[in-house]
């Protein structure tokens, strides 16, 4: 059973307008995390929330504008990823991508909820970096924006196999054995690669330049 207790801020340890919801999901070898968190509003007249604001244990009333005695729930941030240090919960149903993600440390005291957030979470699917767990959606999302099964023709999937992996940069090899070794979830090689070509490196070693262009040329 999840506590109806705000979640507070990191730096001034004030209750903000985030609460924890859904059930606790356990996560082996991690912890275990509320699967919901639910931003509500202070300002609305069609209340929505199942309980009044005695319930709402450690909602600060300095932060209400008027008397209502119930708030909607604005939005809700489904358990996205978490790394050693942070938990990031993901609105997938808002467009925003300025206001769609929550970032929490591990005690779940709120660090970001604009850009910076979402900035921080796509830099961390890009690369594959740090994470120890991913949701079913995040890992949908990295699949089809960074690996892109789709693109792995059978042409493709033998160029991507001949790379001699030692003739990579610093960086792509980085990106590499971070998908293919480092995180939830472990890539091949022909997928390895496909994502270090789909991040936004400023140079490219000539084994993959050479394979960015087949790609290309298979979209014409």
């Amino acid at each position: 059973m999840i506590r109806k207790e705000a979640i507070k801020d990191r730096d001034n340890n004030k209750p903000t307008l985030y609460y924890p919801a859904g059930e606790v999901t356990p996560i082996p070898d991690i912890g275990e995390f509320p699967s919901l968190i639910q931003r509500v509003s202070d300002d609305s007249d069609d209340a929505q929330l199942p309980f009044k604001l005695p319930d709402f244990i450690g909602y600060d009333p300095s932060l209400r504008q008027k008397d209502d005695d119930v708030f909607d729930i604005e939005a809700r941030f489904k358990l996205a990823a978490i790394t050693a240090d942070f938990v990031y919960y993901l609105d997938d149903e808002d467009g925003d991508d300025t206001a769609n993600v929550v970032m929490l440390t591990r005690e779940m005291k709120l660090v970001s909820d604009n850009f910076l957030a979402a900035n921080d979470l796509v830099g961390l699917v890009e690369k594959n970096e740090g994470l120890l767990w991913i949701s079913d959606v995040v890992q949908y999302w990295q699949r089809e924006q960074y690996v892109k099964p789709e693109q792995i023709t059978n042409e493709v999937n033998k160029k991507l196999e001949e790379v001699d992996l030692d003739k990579l940069t610093v960086e792509e090899k980085n990106i590499f054995f971070a998908y293919m070794q480092g995180g939830p979830i472990k890539y091949t090689k022909a997928e390895s690669l496909m994502a270090v070509m789909a991040n936004d490196l400023e140079e490219f070693s000539d084994q993959l330049a050479a394979i960015k262009e087949l790609l290309l040329d298979n979209e014409d």
